[in-house]
């Protein structure tokens, strides 16, 4: 017999319910370092992919995860303050929430710490290179938003990384610490955006802020792109599709490094439909050419056009 419920329904509107509704702010955690296309596209309302299941329940993970920890520190009389809301002392028109401040009691001062869920495969490049510049970004900005509520703070920040899927090297969450990036610089990177944001949005037409908030289907192009006029949202103001990015990697056996490119890191993240961003059509990693020992770089047959941006910084 089948179950006397709708239980699909009931799962679907359970997660949409946890989505975050649209509040006219750009966020520090995604709108600092992101596409700024993303983010114009975001403060506009424009017509967004339907999300997948799997992105919905990560990021349920990731609440759980935070609420559990929370209620660890309460266990283990840990003095500390989770689930900060500092919208009103961050810059105008953006908005965030500080995962947790710890107090340090040899100190008398707060240590800001922010969880982050990853992929077990990604713990050793997390432990090799740092702190990703997103979230230097954004937990730098949650810092000097504690500083104007007035907190005496520690001077450094925190990631606690923690892997939700596992390997062969079974990875431990992972403790990682910075400085946060200076008040100045971060509040006019901040306040440029915020900027950009704002003229898009002003010069989208009436038709464009009507479609604020719809839904276009679960593929890329949606089951009515052809009754939709996407173009209306393509003005003068919107910021071009991220650029491809490129990375190194060691070829020991041929004695050099190769030089790949691969598409923009938030691609995999990206929500709008094709005819509004088209970063995720990009294609997918693809060798470009290669450093020599001698640290000289030969493109590979065909990419001639693709200058490198980056060179290695040490040897084999």
């Amino acid at each position: 017999m089948p179950l006397p419920i709708d239980l699909r329904g009931i799962i679907s509107r359970g997660l949409a319910e946890d989505r975050r509704a649209p509040d006219a702010l750009l966020h520090s955690s995604s709108d600092i370092v992101g596409p700024l296309r993303h983010s114009q596209l975001s403060l506009a309302g424009a017509p967004t992919r339907a999300r997948s299941v799997t992105a919905d329940v990560r990021m349920m993970v990731g609440t759980l995860l935070h609420e559990w920890l929370e209620r660890r520190f309460k266990l283990e009389q840990v003095i500390s303050m989770s689930e900060i809301n500092v919208t009103p002392w961050m810059p105008p028109g953006w908005g965030g929430t500080a995962d947790h401040l710890i107090f340090d009691p040899e100190h008398k001062r707060y240590h800001l710490m922010d969880v982050k869920t990853t992929k077990g495969e990604s713990m050793p490049w997390i432990a090799r290179d740092g702190v990703k510049k997103e979230h230097v970004h954004q937990v730098s900005s949650y810092f000097h938003a504690c500083e104007q509520m007035g907190l005496p703070m520690m001077p450094e920040a925190s990631i606690l990384y923690w892997p939700i899927t596992n390997t062969s090297d079974n990875p431990l969450p992972t403790t990682l610490y910075f400085t946060p990036l200076a008040k100045d610089d971060l509040g006019e990177t901040m306040r440029t955006r915020r900027e950009a944001a704002d003229r898009y949005k002003a010069s989208l037409p009436t038709e464009a802020l009507a479609m604020a908030g719809q839904v276009h289907g679960e593929d890329d192009w949606g089951p009515d792109a052809e009754a939709v006029d996407y173009g209306i949202f393509h003005t003068d103001e919107l910021a071009p599709v991220a650029d491809r990015e490129q990375v190194l990697h060691r070829n020991r056996s041929q004695g050099v490094w190769d030089l790949k490119s691969k598409p923009h890191w938030s691609s995999m993240f990206c929500d709008y439909p094709g005819k509004l961003c088209g970063c995720k059509f990009q294609d997918g990693m693809r060798k470009i050419g290669h450093y020599d020992t001698g640290g000289d770089y030969t493109p590979r047959k065909g990419f001639d056009t693709e200058a490198p941006t980056i060179e290695p910084s040490e040897t084999l």
